[in-house]
This record gives C-alpha cells, sequence and structure tokens, in this order.
C-alpha cells in the first residue's frame, strides 16, 4: 500500500521517540519483521501515523524480537569481528 509521505515522516519520528534507543543493533530479519508490522499498523489506522499508539509500537517492537531464532543472535555474535 502507497502512503503520504508526510504519515512516513510523522511515523518514523514516532518510532524514533518511541523505540529510539533500541533500534540500533537489530539483525537484518527483525528490521524486516518490524517494518512488515509498521506496515500492518499503518494499514490498519488507514495510514494515519498519529492514530498509532505508544503501545502499537512497543508491540511490533516486541514481535520483531519475538520471532528471531536464538541462534542468528548467536551467529551474529559469533562472526562478528574480535
Amino acid at each position: 500500500m502507497q502512503y503520504d509521505p508526510m504519515q512516513l515522516d510523522l511515523l518514523m519520528k514516532i518510532v524514533a521517540s518511541s523505540l529510539g534507543d533500541r533500534l540500533p543493533g537489530l539483525l537484518k530479519q527483525q528490521e524486516h519483521i518490524l517494518e512488515n508490522q509498521l506496515d500492518l499498523l499503518m494499514e490498519d489506522h488507514q495510514g494515519q501515523a498519529q492514530a498509532i499508539t505508544p503501545e502499537e509500537l512497543e508491540g511490533a517492537y516486541e514481535i520483531a524480537m519475538l520471532h528471531t531464532p536464538v541462534n542468528a543472535s548467536v551467529m551474529s555474535f559469533q562472526n562478528s569481528p574480535s
């Protein structure tokens, strides 16, 4: 679905305000899951970012974290330069 660029900008600000300090360091899989969850929230709210609550953002973040296999985190850690 296509969204108004102003609504997307507002969504980015809301996400940064609510989740900002937890976003750096997400695995690619977690980023994709979070993006999908945010897209679903925008769809649920007919593209109106201001209608998305902090609780919904927290839920989207938790889903992204829960649906990432533990071994992906371990592999990421093992493959990081020492």
